[in-house]
């Protein structure tokens, strides 16, 4: 993966959305981690898949600034509707975070 990060860099692309090759962000924060950390790269790394307020610090604490997260819910007919909470909380957290 390392090697295939520096050829997206080399392309000059503006970010990557990655899972770090895990079912989810936090399954693969020890790649994402890797990645943020590549020195001489502007390749920005955002964070995707099962990423929401209550682990964005862990993925913050990495390095990571950019993330990709759901704020959709099934509710009780299966129908999937947004679900303006989940926004406000991340938004919420990521202020704080960006204040520290």
């Amino acid at each position: 993966p390392i090697e295939t990060f520096d050829e997206l860099c080399d392309l000059k692309l503006d970010r990557l959305l990655t899972s770090g090759q895990k079912k989810t962000a936090v399954e693969g924060i020890g790649l994402i981690q890797e990645l943020t950390s590549r020195k001489g790269r502007e390749l920005k790394i955002m964070a995707g898949s099962g990423v929401n307020a209550s682990n964005i610090p862990q993925l913050w604490e990495v390095g990571v600034r950019q993330f990709h997260f759901t704020s959709h819910v099934v509710d009780a007919n299966g129908k999937v509707i947004f679900d303006p909470a989940k926004t406000l909380a991340a938004k919420d957290v990521l202020e704080s975070l960006c204040e520290s």
